[in-house]
């Protein structure tokens, strides 16, 4: 009879069981040795760090009862670690230095004016109270005589003025009266006149506009004096030429003596004209540049 047997790992056992309890010998013998492998159950493979650098809190590699493939390195301590020893007296807040310290006593002293409160103070009336040393307030202050605590609800069924000074809420249904109706709708209106609306709560007028009535817009420029039809337009612009031969007198002609005198262009007249046997110096120039001086009578 052969078996096949592998061999995966070292110290591995072979047990065998037979039916016949009086057999002491087992004779047993190998053959060939067909196919050797190495191989490590991935179980009980080690994967974890094989360098190890000193710290101060513990440290444990997960090696118990795993296949490693080679020795753990433990490095030195490193130069920056210290042994602390000794204690550090601390006696006001802050930051302090610690780093060679194995303890520090703190005995920082409470500042001047701190207090540690302590007991109840009992308080039955509003306003300010010391409470400066106390660790609690005990607040009883009695609800003022008159003051009461509302409940209840009131029905008001009628309009007027309720008492409820003892009621938390108040119930009002109070009915409609009668007459009173609540107008709702829209009344539509397409002619003038007097129109019943009084159960609506609005009206649609649209009354058209009478034929033979227009809208007047623009504006009729009228150049020619005469009638002219403006029943479609809002304004007319009247600019008709004064005619050839009218001109606008101005000014004021002076007269100072009788005769015929042409006036076309003057808006007035002034006469002067003296009475007659008066005399008046009249300066008269010759055509050689001369000038004669006479007194003259006017007749």
């Amino acid at each position: 009879m052969k078996l096949p047997v592998e061999f995966t790992t070292t110290d591995q056992t072979f047990d065998a069981a037979f039916s016949d309890a009086t057999a002491k010998v087992i004779p047993a013998s190998f053959g060939e040795v067909q196919v050797v492998t190495e191989r490590v159950d991935p179980s009980i493979q080690y994967d974890g760090a094989y360098t190890v650098t000193p710290k101060v809190d513990e440290q444990t590699l997960p090696t118990a009862k795993k296949y490693m493939e080679q020795d753990v390195t433990v490095l030195a301590i490193p130069d920056d670690y210290i042994v602390p020893s000794g204690t550090k007296e601390i006696t006001e807040n802050g930051t302090h230095d610690v780093a060679a310290k194995a303890s520090v006593s703190v005995n920082v002293p409470i500042p001047e004016g701190y207090i540690q409160p302590s007991g109840t103070k009992e308080i039955t009336e509003n306003g300010t109270h010391d409470v400066t040393d106390k660790e609690s307030v005990s607040v009883n202050v009695p609800i003022p005589e008159g003051y009461i605590q509302p409940s209840g609800t009131l029905d008001i069924t009628e309009n007027g003025t309720h008492d409820v000074a003892a009621k938390a809420s108040v119930s009002v249904n109070v009915p409609i009266p009668e007459g009173y109706i609540q107008p709702s709708g829209t009344l539509d209106i397409t002619e003038n006149g007097t129109h019943d609306a009084t159960a609506y709560e609005s009206v649609s007028v649209n009354v058209p506009i009478p034929e033979g009535y227009i809208h007047p817009s623009g504006t009729l420029d009228i150049t020619e004096n005469g009638t002219h039809d403006a029943k479609t337009y809002e304004a007319v612009s009247v600019n008709v030429p004064i005619p050839e031969g009218y001109i606008q007198p101005s000014g004021t002609l002076d007269i100072s003596e009788n005769g015929a005198h042409d006036v076309t262009e003057y808006a007035s007249v002034n006469v002067n004209v003296p009475p007659a046997g008066t005399t008046e110096l009249w300066t008269l120039t010759m055509e050689d540049g001369t000038e004669i001086t006479k007194e003259v009578m006017i007749v």
